[in-house]
């Protein structure tokens, strides 16, 4: 799939509120305004820009949706990411990520919980490993 076939819902947020955001998700609190200096990638509007990956969520009624994220966090158990919307815990998805290589891989998971951290931006957690694939696998 093309880039072009996701919807991302942050597009109408200006830079500053993307990395405003990210910062208060970084520090897990619900207010963009942190009470210790934020890190210097989570002060840079670009750091925030350049962690886009894909998500395909497949909604509790049985619709599937598609939207561009931005990472806030990523490890082997799972991952946080901003989106401008809700989305119902529980919720199976596959999310494609870059490699350092160049290459993309997709991973299933499940929504865990998400919270909001201002306006439409919410922060959610995914966990991978929930999978409706038949290998229950990974995909490059």
């Amino acid at each position: 799939m093309k880039r072009s076939d996701y919807l991302d819902t942050l597009r109408g947020h200006s830079r500053e509120e993307i990395a405003e955001a990210f910062s208060a998700a970084q520090h897990k609190e619900a207010s963009p305004t942190p009470s210790v200096d934020p890190p210097k990638a989570a002060r840079e509007p670009d750091r925030a820009k350049a962690t886009v990956a894909e998500i395909e969520i497949h909604q509790p009624g049985g619709s599937t949706a598609r939207f561009l994220i931005r990472l806030t966090e990523i490890n082997k158990t799972g991952l946080g990411f901003l989106h401008g919307g809700y989305l119902h815990a529980g919720s199976r998805c596959r999310v494609t990520v870059m490699t350092q290589k160049g290459g993309r891989v997709t991973i299933p998971g499940v929504v865990q919980h998400g919270r909001c951290i201002r306006g439409r931006i919410h922060c959610f957690d995914v966990q991978f490993g929930a999978s409706d694939d038949p290998d229950g696998g990974a995909h490059s």
